[in-house]
């Protein structure tokens, strides 16, 4: 934006796979989200951005389909002293328009996360991701896992990305939501160009 303020877009495709009720599997691509973050282009101990999520009805598969546009704040802070990043995602989006039927998204997520960088790309880390859906009945509302997993940074083709796989207990769940998870991620880096 200037010499003092930056914007940091991140694109969240959810690929997911869950099981169903019946011996019956949801495979599919998810609700795809948009963030943007202004933060202060100067580096301190601290990071921080702040700014608005979108959530686009996209979900291909009937476990995951909401139909709703949905928009809301985001905020991120991080830091990273010697070998760690820790630092924790937070978002709320809420139905804006949508495809007329009863399902309506009011959903907030906690992302805390740690990483253990090891050198030459490796990392130990934990990124859980924390949700309450608040249009759920009482009880139903909250997702929340432990676990952690393994991350690589490396280079393809000239361009940075980093791949990590993790496994997660869901100690908190709804009635109909899976015990656990195994989540693989590809993140595409685009680092400023000096």
């Amino acid at each position: 934006l200037s010499d003092r303020w930056n914007v940091v877009s991140r694109t969240v495709l959810p690929i997911v796979s869950t099981p169903g009720p019946e011996d019956t599997r949801y495979s599919g691509i998810g609700d795809i989200q948009l963030q943007f973050y202004v933060t202060p282009s100067k580096g301190r101990s601290i990071t921080w951005g702040a700014g608005p999520v979108f959530s686009l009805p996209t979900a291909t598969t009937t476990g995951f389909e909401t139909g709703s546009w949905a928009a809301g704040p985001a905020f991120v802070a991080l830091a990273m002293p010697g070998p760690w990043v820790t630092g924790v995602l937070v978002t709320n989006v809420w139905t804006f328009a949508d495809a007329g039927d009863t399902t309506k998204t009011n959903q907030f997520l906690l992302q805390p996360f740690v990483n253990y960088n090891f050198g030459k790309g490796w990392a130990l880390s934990s990124v859980p991701i924390i949700t309450a859906n608040w249009e759920a009945e009482s009880g139903q509302q909250w997702t929340v896992p432990l676990g952690l997993g393994l991350m690589r940074t490396t280079r393809f083709s000239g361009r940075p990305l980093v791949v990590g796989v993790h496994y997660y207990y869901n100690v908190v769940r709804p009635d109909t939501a899976p015990s656990s998870q195994v989540r693989f991620m590809v993140v595409l880096l685009y680092p400023k160009k000096g």
